[in-house]
């Protein structure tokens, strides 16, 4: 994008997106372990999550990444405790989510990516409804 902005003469904008993309590195493995999951690589997708991993990483920063990251370990029948752990940490830090509002935020336009998705989050433990 900053690449464009500057071709269009909005030097100033260029400059202030390129420095924001420049803070988020993290979102490239990101978006690269979000793709693995949908090509049905579960392994490259958790090589791609420990990528992002670091001590100093803010925990809510990465939630969706736990859910990913139990969803392509539960597809790829990963460790149960592991499952169970990241599924749990996640829902701690939202604990009213569940399959429901899962499927309500998003959205795809093969429905069968859509199917793929939930079939892993609820495999990983994501609550069907949330216990009012």
């Amino acid at each position: 994008m900053s690449e464009a902005l500057c071709y269009a003469g909005r030097h100033d904008e260029a400059l202030k997106a390129i420095r924001r993309a420049m803070r988020l590195p993290d979102w490239f493995h990101w978006d690269l372990a979000w793709v693995c999951y949908f090509r049905k690589d579960y392994q490259g997708c958790i090589r791609a999550i420990a990528d992002l991993w670091r001590p100093e990483t803010d925990p809510k920063y990465l939630n969706e990444v736990r859910l990913l990251h139990a969803a392509a370990l539960a597809q790829s029948g990963g460790d149960e405790a592991t499952i169970a752990a990241l599924c749990k940490t996640f829902l701690a830090n939202r604990p009213d989510w569940d399959l429901e509002k899962e499927l309500n935020s998003v959205v795809f336009k093969d429905p069968a990516d859509r199917d793929h998705w939930i079939e892993g989050v609820r495999k990983a433990g994501l609550p069907e409804r949330h216990p009012d």
